[in-house]
Order: C-alpha cells, then structure tokens, then sequence
C-alpha cells in the first residue's frame, strides 16, 4: 500500500523547479525596501535560484578543502600544544 507517501523528497529545489516548469510565465511582483517594484517570473527565479546554489556550493566546497589542510595542520599539532598546556599547569605528562 502506497498511501500519500511522495516518491520524491519535498525540497525548495523541487518546487522551484516545479514552480519554473509548470508556471514559467506566471509574474512574481515584489517591492524592495527603496519602494521600488521588481517584477520577474517564475521562470527567471528558477534559474536565478540554480546558480546561486550552485555559486555557493562551490564556495562551501572550495573552503572547506582549504580548511581541511588547515585543521589537519591543527590536528597534527594538537599533541605538543597539550604537552606544554599541561607542563605549564604542574599536571604529569602520561608516557607516550
């Protein structure tokens, strides 16, 4: 038994891209806080939506691999900076 289950998930991507296909020429009108209007369709929001995911994605993905050298850099360090945080504290440095 099926039921009302969707075979897909329930996402902005896929109502955007519903709302791109299905309305394409349907116009969105809004008004920026300078009182002016700006007018575009759905089709155009669609579009304008894929690229800035995209955009960011791939600065999300480029920073993190910058990052990762970084935090391995860190994770590499990490056993000398405990070493002298416990030796300035008077604590017993365990046998490696």
């Amino acid at each position: 038994m099926r039921g009302t289950m969707m075979d897909f998930p329930l996402t902005l991507a896929t109502i955007l891209d519903r709302a791109g296909k299905q309305f394409a020429k349907v116009e969105i009108v809004s008004r920026r806080p300078d009182r002016s209007v700006l007018r575009t369709n759905y089709r155009a929001l669609s579009v304008r939506a894929r690229r800035l995911a995209s955009a960011l994605t791939g600065s999300i993905f480029r920073s993190a691999l910058r990052g990762r050298d970084s935090a391995h850099a860190e994770f590499t360090a990490a056993p000398e900076r405990d070493r002298d945080h416990c030796e300035s504290r008077g604590r017993p440095i365990l046998a490696d």
